[in-house]
C-alpha cells in the first residue's frame, strides 16, 4: 500500500511539473522582457537629457573686439558697439600687447585698464553673453593719412604733415617702412629722403595723450 501511494505521489509530482515549469519559464521570460523594455526606456530618457544638456552647454569659438568698460577680479565687461559681453579669464588665459610697431609683448591681467581696446579669442556659451577667454590682446588702432610734408626735423626724426587744413606730427622709427613710388615701382628710402612739399600717404599709430602726434608705421612718397 505504501509503495502504491508513493508511486501515486511520484506520478502526481511529475504531472504537475509538466505544467508548472513551462509557466514558470514563460513568467520569467515575460519579466525579463519587461525589464529590458523598461531599461531601454530609461536609457532613451538618459540620452535625451544628455543631448539637451550638451546643447545648452555647447560653446563656439569666437573672436571679438571692443572696449573694456569694467574690470573685476578675473572678469572684464566688454563693450562691443553698445552691446556688452562678460569675459572670463583664468590662469591659462594669455594676455598680450600689440605695440605701435606691431610687435607683441606679454602682459598681466592687472596691466589692463578701462577703455583699453582689446581683441578677445575664446569660447562663448551658446545663448549667453559669456566668453571664456583663451587670448586677450590690446589692439593699437592704425589710421591712414594723405597730405603734404610741411617741415622735417632731421635731429628729432619727425616730420609734419598737412592734411586739408590740419597739421599732424609723425615720429619716424627704425621699424618705419618707407617707400617711394618711382616709375610705377616702389623703392625703399630712408628718413633723409623725406623732403618738404612731398606728397605722402601713410599708416600710423596714435600716441597716448595726444590727438595730433602719431608713430609712422608705413609711408609711401608719391
Amino acid at each position: 500500500m505504501l509503495k502504491t501511494n508513493f508511486k501515486y505521489l511520484l506520478i502526481t509530482a511529475v504531472f504537475l511539473s509538466i505544467f508548472t515549469v513551462p509557466r514558470a519559464l514563460v513568467w520569467a521570460q515575460t519579466q525579463a522582457t519587461e525589464s529590458a523594455n523598461t531599461q531601454e526606456k530609461i536609457d532613451l530618457i538618459k540620452e535625451k537629457v544628455a543631448s539637451r544638456v550638451a546643447e545648452l552647454t555647447k560653446a563656439i569659438t569666437v573672436g571679438v573686439e571692443g572696449s573694456i568698460k569694467k574690470i573685476e577680479e578675473g572678469l572684464l565687461t566688454l563693450d562691443i558697439n553698445g552691446k556688452q559681453k562678460t569675459v572670463n579669464t583664468d590662469k591659462d588665459t594669455v594676455v598680450s600687447e600689440r605695440n605701435s610697431d606691431l610687435s607683441i609683448d606679454k602682459l598681466e591681467f592687472d596691466d589692463l585698464e578701462e577703455k583699453d581696446e582689446i581683441v578677445v579669442i575664446g569660447e562663448e556659451q551658446i545663448g549667453t553673453d559669456i566668453i571664456n577667454a583663451k587670448l586677450i590682446t590690446t589692439s593699437s588702432p592704425v589710421i591712414a593719412f594723405t597730405g603734404e610734408v610741411k617741415e622735417v626735423d632731421t635731429k628729432k626724426f619727425t616730420f609734419v604733415l598737412m592734411e586739408a587744413d590740419l597739421e599732424y606730427t609723425f615720429d619716424f622709427e627704425k621699424y618705419t617702412d618707407s617707400l617711394k613710388l618711382v616709375d610705377s615701382e616702389f623703392k625703399e628710402i630712408g628718413f633723409t629722403e623725406i623732403k618738404k612739399d612731398m606728397k605722402i600717404q601713410l599708416l600710423a599709430a596714435p600716441q597716448k595723450n595726444s590727438e595730433t602726434r602719431f608713430t609712422a608705421l608705413r609711408l609711401i612718397v608719391l
